[in-house]
């Protein structure tokens, strides 16, 4: 892990405006957890893999995406149309597995899994300029919320909840 994104993180933490609160916030995350009850360690360790989770997807995102969201209210604020839409739901599934990369289909993939899906909103299924960038390719592994969970694993561990939103319009 990068030694930066580590000392990041513990600043952070000790810098959180909650840091003497009984509940506090995961401020990468935005995940709630109970001081002195859960460590705060594996806190600690979720926020650093999730800024690496950032850094792989600034890695390989088209120039017009946006920065891949952390938090579930900053991820639902994309889901407006278009590419935004699918980064949110990118970075959704990242955090359903805890922000773990090794395995998860790259943005360029992923995309293509959910232009494919019948579980995805049809005005992004439509969208044309979507569809020549990302043509459809059914992705093995993608299930519910467009979540994609590796088909030779055991069942996903869910640290953040599924939320579904009406459709814009």
């Amino acid at each position: 892990m990068p030694t930066n994104i580590k000392l990041r993180v513990e600043e952070l933490f000790k810098n959180a405006p909650d840091r003497s609160a009984e509940v506090r916030e995961n401020p990468v995350t935005g995940n709630s957890f109970i001081a002195g009850l859960d460590p705060v360690r594996p806190q600690k360790r979720l926020a650093q893999r999730a800024l690496e989770a950032r850094e792989w997807f600034a890695a390989q995102k088209a120039d017009d995406a946006p920065e891949l969201p952390l938090r579930q209210v900053d991820r639902e604020r994309l889901k407006v149309d278009g590419l935004p839409y699918i980064v949110s739901l990118f970075a959704r599934s990242l955090a359903h597995r805890d922000y773990r990369t090794e395995g998860h289909p790259k943005f360029d993939e992923y995309t293509r899994g959910v232009m494919a899906s019948d579980m995805t909103p049809e005005f992004i299924r439509k969208d044309a300029q979507l569809l020549r960038r990302y043509p459809p390719v059914p992705l093995k592994g993608m299930g519910p919320g467009l979540v994609w969970r590796d088909p030779k694993s055991s069942p996903m561990r869910r640290s953040t909840p599924l939320i579904f939103l009406a459709e814009p319009g």
